[in-house]
């Protein structure tokens, strides 16, 4: 608070004689204070606060300073963050913190799912095992599905493939059996 702001106050309980005595500074300043015109910064930060409101609003409530600030230098307006933060603490805006991440689901160490494959991945004999896998991803026009399958038997791939490639190198055409 401004020593001025504190007089206009105040004056109420004390003469402003006395407290610009005790404050030191001359009563005449408190009465030119008292008539002057906004400066234009303190116009340029209502102005300010009023896009920042805005961004907040819009964000729903949950953008800070960093991101306020950065939403301004996208429209081309320059301020500082420190500027934003402060005229943001001053218009009571407070960004919302992301959530805190919760465990939904706890494995109950008790229960023992069947080992189906029995850990054994060698064949006898080149496509006698095969794993599959369907999965989707979430999209906005809905769910893609991606379905995959994998032989065990791994010695059919070995040598197929250089483990360093050359500059003219590409993988041979595969055809499917």
């Amino acid at each position: 608070m401004s020593r001025y702001r504190f007089i206009a106050v105040e004056k109420a309980q004390h003469s402003v004689a006395q407290l610009c005595r005790v404050l030191e500074v001359a009563p005449s300043g408190f009465y030119a204070w008292r008539h002057r015109q906004p400066s234009r910064r303190a116009l340029a930060n209502v102005t300010l606060t009023e896009q920042i409101r805005a961004i907040h609003k819009r964000s729903r409530s949950t953008y800070g300073a960093p991101r306020i600030h950065a939403d301004l230098h996208a429209r081309n307006k320059r301020v500082s963050r420190k500027r934003v933060a402060r005229l943001m603490r001053v218009a009571g805006l407070v960004g919302r913190p992301p959530r805190r991440f919760r465990r939904t689901t706890v494995a109950d160490p008790k229960v023992q799912v069947a080992d189906l494959v029995q850990r054994q991945f060698t064949a006898a004999a080149p496509d006698q095992k095969w794993f599959g896998d369907i999965t989707y991803i979430r999209t906005w026009a809905g769910c893609i599905w991606q379905s995959s399958s994998t032989r065990t038997a791994a010695r059919w791939w070995a040598g197929r493939w250089p483990t360093t490639s050359a500059p003219n190198w590409r993988p041979p055409r595969l055809r499917w059996r």
